[in-house]
């Protein structure tokens, strides 16, 4: 009896044995010519779905922009009379930091899938999330489509005595220097600025080669998109979309306007036309916290109306109403600040695209108390100022607050001029107020458009 069992062991062993023998092993990723072995321990359809999703973003029309890469202001401390330097890698999408933007940065992405901010695997994870939400998920993908075929080479160390500039090549660090810290995470850069300590300003940008991509309509950045509420819907029926018109006949362009105002409204295409599938922005949020999401969460909602957004339309225009300029201090002023910086950084991913952010429309006097107006005037200021524009030249700022906002002479600074306000109203701008903005804001967008280069 023993035996017998012993023969049937042996038997199914040996079936085991051939059943493991005869797997195949996971069919590699092909995508644009790079073939990708799926790694050892990553699961064979996440791995499809993450090269389905490149092979996607990599249709999108893009340019080769992302070289080079945008500055940054390295971390400083003094040696003597020397400025000692340090900074990260900053090669958008490429999650395995070889200098080189290709398929093999999708390994990064399902290595790691899942993990988030504070989890133990997160100082090496970190890496592989390019839209900087905290996450890496399949979103991450689009860093890797945008920057296909970039290959950074070095880093260029500039000085100046003001932040405007003008900037001075001080050094190149090569790529090649790199250091990976212990524990995994974002390559690591050094370089000693002699006699540097007096220096005011140093910053530092990555060169090297963009890929060989799709490139943009010959006609440049034609068709433009504005998300907005109330107020915007006042401006666009004062005239804006005859001023765009006026704006194509005297300069020869072709620019288009849509725009749209809430989810249960419809998209209204370049001659008014209505069409009856508008964005499902989510919660139907314009505020700053709900710009924020939907440009940087990894949330489908947000996910899958930016995607649309982003396909659809080339110039990409957007604000909250006038309630957001009830900013009560400094804390919640700074709050806004880093929803925009978070925006921005985003944006930064997307060359292929113009952004135009918007400060928000002022309040009038009777509905705000201080310290809003001035602390909705001084967020206008920095949406619009070097700090936050220079540096990143597919993002510009309309200063609508500016445009309606009193400067003293017109009722109390920084609250809706007496003269665009409806009497017994509340805050909505009159048709004094939408007249006057549109052609404004009709050549500050064919404007914008027409002189960025992608």
């Amino acid at each position: 009896m023993r035996n017998a069992i012993a023969v049937m062991l042996l038997v199914v062993l040996a079936a085991c044995a051939a059943h493991t023998a005869n797997t195949e092993p996971p069919v590699p990723l092909a995508v644009q010519g790079q073939v990708l072995a799926v790694p050892s321990g990553v699961d064979s359809e996440l791995m499809a779905s993450l090269g389905a999703e490149l092979e996607r973003v990599l249709a999108l029309p893009r340019t080769a922009s992302s070289m080079p890469t945008p500055h940054m202001t390295p971390e400083r401390t003094a040696d003597g009379d020397d400025a000692i330097l340090s900074w990260s890698y900053n090669n958008s999408g490429d999650y395995d930091q070889n200098s080189e933007v290709n398929v093999g940065d999708l390994t990064p992405i399902g290595a790691n899938f899942g993990a988030v901010t504070g989890a133990a695997n997160w100082e090496a994870a970190q890496v592989a999330d390019g839209d900087l939400n905290g996450e890496v998920n399949i979103a991450d993908v689009t860093p890797i489509g945008q920057g296909f075929g970039n290959v950074f080479e070095e880093f260029v160390v500039e000085s100046a005595d003001d932040t405007a500039g003008p900037w001075t090549e001080v050094d190149r660090v090569l790529f090649a220097a790199g250091v990976l810290p212990t524990g995994g995470g974002f390559l690591e850069y050094g370089y000693t600025a002699v006699d540097g300590a007096t220096t005011p300003h140093f910053r530092v940008h990555g060169e090297g080669t963009g890929g060989s991509i799709t490139p943009p309509p010959p006609d440049g950045l034609t068709n433009i998109f504005w998300l907005h509420h109330s107020t915007g819907e006042g401006i666009v029926a004062g005239g804006l979309r005859a001023a765009i018109a006026d704006y194509n006949t005297d300069h020869g362009t072709e620019y288009e306007f849509w725009d749209q105002a809430y989810n249960y409204q419809d998209l209204l295409g370049p001659d008014g036309t209505r069409y009856s599938d508008p964005y499902q922005v989510p919660n139907d949020d314009t505020d700053p916290y709900g710009l924020w999401y939907l440009w940087t969460s990894s949330e489908s909602d947000a996910t899958t109306c930016r995607n649309q957004i982003l396909d659809n339309h080339e110039v990409i225009a957007f604000k909250s109403c006038f309630p957001s300029s009830a900013i009560w201090d400094a804390d919640e002023l700074q709050e806004r600040q880093d929803y925009y910086l978070d925006m921005r950084d985003f944006f930064d991913m997307r060359l292929d695209r113009l952004f135009v952010v918007m400060s928000t429309p002022p309040l009038r006097t009777e509905e705000t108390e201080a310290p809003c107006p001035a602390n909705a005037r001084a967020f206008a200021n920095w949406l619009k100022s070097a700090e936050y524009l220079n540096g990143h030249p597919n993002v510009v700022c309309y200063d609508i607050f500016d445009a309606l906002a009193s400067d003293g002479s017109d009722g109390p600074a920084n609250t809706l001029r007496t003269s665009f306000c409806t009497p017994g109203g509340d805050s909505h701008p009159n048709d004094l107020a939408n007249q006057t903005v549109a052609p404004l804001l009709a050549e500050f967008l064919c404007d914008a458009a027409g002189s960025y280069d992608p």
